[in-house]
């Protein structure tokens, strides 16, 4: 019997993220986390090396910088006069001016453009002094600009002080003009008309008030200091070296400023040590190592999506489903190192493990498959033979087969494994067979107890007569036990198990996780298609907690050992707790002279 063929899902691009599935959804989050933890070592080289370039780039940078010294130079000025306040400021502006900056580039041979950026004035109105500050990369350069620019500052400020005196002393004396020749002219009129002169008399003395105004204003713009906008060198430039980071700010600050700063003048001064020559230009090494280990880590996630897009190894229940069209009927977590160093059969050796339970969910999967598909259509009782095969070779196929026939056995079920790999035989290994001298053709008994084993045939003949042979074997042993279960060779190494599937009722295809490729899988998948295999499902093998569906409930495991009972169903089944009632669904009734598949040796092949 088999089920109706179905074709396989056609292959998709192995997208991080299924079909159907939003990428803020919590099994796309599980996902996304599940890449994270398997190619951190990609995410973790990326922050490394992006911190290393970081690093690295501060020390070339410092080494290029070193080679280039930079300086400044302060010139302090202080009014002599009554220059306070505001305009102090207005002084300090004088030095952004084109005039007085045309004068200084004349006086120092730089060019206008150049200049703006290399000087600044600043005014300390709490002492009335101006600081004039200078930047370059000579010392002695820096030290007679900041000199210089000092010099024709002091110099335009009192020129400007001057020309403004002198503007004010003209407007006054010409409205002291204006207003004797209005005197004159009313004392006229007062003479030649008496009978006016009460009203003449009244404007005449308003003139008069106003030309003692005009003369107390002249005498105030003459007093010895009032006029006065001179300066004086209170401290003169001395050149500090600075770093590269602090030139840069104070080049741009000069370039963008429009004159004197208001309050103390800070607005220009920078926050850390202009002196101190460790920091260079542009960021610090502390900015540099974040920056780098930022830009590395986003490499190292983009290198790990990309990485995983690109790799075609199946990780996930989902995507083994959409690429082989077959159900998954159990993952199977991967095995210690010492579990599988010792060939460990887990539902032997650990009966109440998780890995365990997962194998027996497969024997109630196999249970109804064989109540429902693999029965003969007119009634009659024959044992199921299962076959279990793989796409590739090293993908748990033999682990799986001696796991799954001890769970039967363990059971009580009377079960045969038939190594039919005999070009590769290993399944001995995990069952420890015990050799009969007197009847070798036989079933071996095994370490586990209801379970006998078939060996391969040991000959030399074309592969079709082994075939034969191996189907002899089964016809000939079959009705013996109550199931059967064959251990083939790859799928897509020998052509032995499509040969095989004319005696299986069930088929199960076994896939590891991480190593088969979706090609592979849906090339095994369209074979058992197209020959109509009694598919019941996949084993995904040696699969990473991690990539695990969530619903298993791992939690109910919190201890290597659980319940009192090594043979119930597991929860998550079809069959849940009915699991044990049906496992006897497969047992038969058999005389007493067949209790033991060496009763008769009328049984036995010569191979």
């Amino acid at each position: 019997m088999s089920i109706p063929e179905a074709s396989p899902a056609t292959p998709r691009p192995n997208s991080p993220v299924g079909e159907g599935e939003a990428f803020g959804s919590s099994r796309a989050l599980r996902h996304y986390a599940a890449v994270m933890r398997r190619r951190w070592r990609w995410i973790a080289a990326g922050l490394v090396l992006g911190m290393v370039g970081g690093l690295l780039s501060s020390f070339i940078t410092t080494s290029d910088v070193s080679k280039q010294t930079y300086f400044k130079a302060t010139t302090t000025i202080v009014s002599t006069g009554a220059v306070t306040g505001p305009k102090l400021q207005q002084v300090a502006f004088l030095l952004q001016s084109a005039e007085v900056q045309q004068t200084i580039s004349n006086d120092q041979g730089i060019p206008p453009e150049t200049l703006r950026g290399l000087i600044s004035a600043q005014a300390q109105q709490d002492v009335s002094a101006i600081d004039v500050t200078a930047i370059g990369l000579d010392p002695e350069a820096t030290v007679n600009l900041a000199d210089a620019s000092a010099r024709v500052l002091m110099d335009a400020a009192k020129t400007d002080s001057e020309h403004q005196y002198e503007t004010n002393r003209d407007s006054i004396l010409a409205k002291i003009d204006d207003l004797a020749a209005r005197r004159a002219d009313l004392e006229s009129r007062i003479a030649k008309s008496p009978s006016q002169s009460s009203i003449l008399k009244a404007e005449l003395d308003s003139t008069i008030n106003q030309s003692r105004v005009a003369y107390e204003q002249l005498s105030a713009i003459a007093a010895p200091g009032a006029s006065d906008a001179s300066f004086t060198v209170f401290q003169s430039a001395s050149a500090v070296q600075i770093n590269g980071r602090a030139f840069r700010v104070r080049y741009d600050a000069n370039l963008n400023s429009r004159g004197a700063l208001s309050g103390g003048g800070n607005g220009n001064r920078v926050t850390f040590s202009e002196t101190d020559l460790g920091v260079v230009s542009g960021s610090s090494r502390a900015a540099r190592l974040a920056i780098g280990g930022f830009v590395g880590l986003i490499l190292g996630l983009g290198t790990a999506l990309v990485i995983e897009v690109w790799d075609d190894r199946i990780r996930r229940r989902d995507i083994l489903e959409e690429v082989t069209g077959i159900p998954v009927v159990a993952e199977i977590p991967a095995f210690s190192r010492a579990e599988r160093q010792d060939f460990s059969i887990v539902a032997v050796d650990d009966p109440r493990s998780r890995t365990a339970e997962h194998f027996r969910s497969i024997r109630t999967s196999l249970l109804f498959f064989i109540e429902a598909q693999a029965r003969p259509a007119d009634g009659s009782s024959r044992t199921p033979v299962v076959l279990v095969t793989s796409p590739n070779p090293s993908e748990g196929k033999t682990t799986s087969t001696s796991n799954m026939a001890a769970v039967f056995a363990a059971a009580g079920s009377r079960t045969l494994v038939i190594d039919c790999d005999y070009r590769k035989p290993s399944i001995s290994r995990y069952l420890a067979p015990r050799l009969d001298l007197e009847y070798p053709e036989r079933p071996q008994t095994t370490r586990v107890e209801n379970l006998w084993f078939m060996a391969a045939p040991t000959t030399s003949a074309s592969a079709a007569k082994v075939i034969a042979i191996l189907g002899k074997t089964i016809e000939t042993w079959r009705d013996q036990f109550d199931i059967v279960f064959l251990d083939t060779p790859p799928m897509l190494a020998t052509n032995d198990a499509t040969d095989l599937l004319e005696w299986a009722d069930a088929a199960v295809l076994v896939v590891r996780s991480g190593q088969t490729r979706r090609l592979a899988a849906e090339r095994a998948s369209s074979v058992l298609a197209r020959f109509g295999a009694p598919i019941v499902g996949t084993i995904f093998n040696g699969c990473a907690e991690r990539d695990m569906e969530s619903y298993y409930g791992y939690g109910y495991y919190g201890s290597k050992y659980y319940g009192s009972d090594a043979n119930f169903g597991t929860g998550g089944s079809r069959a849940g707790g009915a699991n044990a009632a049906r496992s006897t669904s497969v047992e038969r009734q058999r005389p007493a002279s067949e209790s033991s598949p060496d009763s008769s040796g009328s049984l036995g092949l010569d191979l």
